[in-house]
């Protein structure tokens, strides 16, 4: 019900975005102890590869933790029992924090990624999982990082698994004038 009322909202745009310092390895931490109970009931694991203290982004905390939600909640119900999924969260290029979510589930073709992106696309693998619900989560989680001036990104293989990588702006940017960031 929750992912049918962030896309209503969505469609409607009534979403606020209230950008600020975050602490990103905070909102990674309760990520996962939010999708602890998922996990266990999919018998897989989800191992916080990194995630130090100061990992600091721009951005809206409540949205950045939906997004990271999101971003689990696909990588549980894709992966297979007694698989892992790793989660970590770094500073990146140019200052920026990535948070990555990798699975070792069947993987994604091209076709079905632009799938999972549209809002109600669904993506069913056959005889292997499908992914339950309306099947937004990866649409949602891209639209709430973009509209904080984010990137999103999905890699992915067959029979290999995905990797989504969200990144957001440096706190510091945000405080710099226009001019100044194009210099």
């Amino acid at each position: 019900i929750n992912t049918i009322l962030e896309t209503a909202a969505l469609d409607s745009g009534s979403v606020a975005i209230d950008k600020g310092e975050i602490d990103v390895a905070r909102i990674l931490a309760d990520a996962l102890q939010r999708a602890e109970i998922a996990a266990k009931a999919a018998e897989v694991r989800v191992e916080n590869k990194g995630a130090a203290a100061g990992v600091n982004g721009w951005g809206d905390e409540e949205r950045v933790g939906q997004a990271v939600d999101h971003l689990l909640r696909t990588a549980i119900k894709a992966s297979p029992k007694g698989a892992a999924i790793f989660v970590r969260a770094a500073a990146g290029a140019n200052g920026w924090v990535e948070v990555a979510v990798r699975d070792k589930g069947a993987g994604l073709t091209q076709e079905a990624i632009v799938q999972a992106l549209n809002a109600f696309g669904e993506v069913n693998r056959g005889l292997d999982r499908s992914f339950a619900g309306a099947g937004v989560g990866l649409a949602i989680a891209k639209t709430f990082v973009e509209m904080q001036g984010g990137r999103f990104d999905i890699k992915s293989r067959l029979g290999e698994g995905t990797i989504v990588c969200i990144s957001l702006p440096p706190p510091q940017s945000a405080a710099k004038p226009a001019a100044q960031q194009l210099r």
